[in-house]
């Protein structure tokens, strides 16, 4: 069937949208009707289509940016993991502490 695509953005900095607060923005996607699959996918393949750097980002493969975070849970079970269960960050295939980096 037909659908519309819909990627997760953000406005972040705006009084009522926190820098950070991305995850959340996933969490209400699942409220709102969304799969977990679908909302995870709204936030990293989707939203690299949408300003045209899916050639780089949004997905895993080889010659694009190691862009990852690695969770104790899965979020595809509960979507809240990304918010909850954060333990490292990747960044251009450097691992960083995200509890020593703003913002993450």
């Amino acid at each position: 069937g037909r659908g519309v695509t819909i990627s997760m953005g953000t406005d972040a900095g705006m009084p009522d949208n926190l820098f950070g607060d991305n995850p959340r923005d996933l969490e209400y996607m699942v409220e709102w009707g969304m799969t977990t699959e679908q909302a995870v996918q709204a936030g990293t393949l989707n939203a690299a289509k949408s300003v045209g750097v899916e050639d780089r980002l949004g997905t895993v493969e080889e010659g694009k940016y190691a862009d990852l975070i690695f969770l104790r849970e899965d979020p595809l079970e509960e979507i809240s993991a990304i918010r909850t269960s954060l333990e490292r960050v990747m960044l251009n295939g450097a691992l960083i502490d995200p509890k020593s980096t703003p913002f993450l």
